[in-house]
């Protein structure tokens, strides 16, 4: 289990093509031909934050599915936090997802910084174990304007947010998601 005070800190490095979806069209730009192919799984691992409050990301694997036996191995045994989409309803699949070595969510939780290819980028996500409540800001360092998601009404004790919304999409730069009673 986390300590109250232990947040996590991701850096996150992989992409994919921006398309419309359900109804929402993007246009697509040299920014979404830069990135990399659809159908990629990525997951990072992070581990529990030392007492400076730094958390260091441990690995980050890449597979072309959430059952590809490296993505498997380097996920035995961590918790699921998080995963965001670079498509509403993340159609077409690009799928990259957060694991954590200390636990589910507290109320400390974890803080992601979004870097690389899905800064600004995110059009979707969803959280795991116990992380109910989740904080999008538009600037790094947890700073700026920011959007709320609140699950604690869900059985799953999660956010599902299959699309966050014309104000949020592609706007993303980092998330504070944490277990709010």
């Amino acid at each position: 289990m986390r300590p109250w005070s232990a947040i996590a800190t991701i850096i996150v490095l992989t992409g994919s093509t921006l398309l419309g979806v359900a109804g929402f069209s993007s246009a697509t730009s040299a920014k979404d031909d830069a990135v990399s192919a659809v159908g990629r799984v990525c997951v990072t691992v992070v581990g529990e934050a030392p007492a400076d409050g730094a958390d260091p990301a441990e690995s980050t694997t890449c597979g072309a599915s959430v059952g590809d036996p490296a993505i498997q191995t380097a996920v035995a045994g961590k918790t699921l936090l998080m995963e965001w989409f670079y498509h509403a309803n993340n159609n077409p699949s690009d799928l990259y997802r957060y694991y954590g070595t200390a636990g589910p969510c507290d109320t400390s939780g974890y803080k992601i910084k979004v870097t690389g290819q899905w800064d600004n980028n995110i059009s979707g996500f969803n959280t795991w174990n116990d992380c109910n409540e989740v904080l999008g800001y538009d600037a790094p360092n947890f700073a700026g304007a920011h959007g709320y998601w609140d699950g604690t009404k869900n059985p799953c004790v999660c956010v599902v947010a299959h699309w966050v919304g014309p104000d949020w999409n592609d706007r993303i730069s980092s998330f504070h998601i944490r277990f709010k009673r």
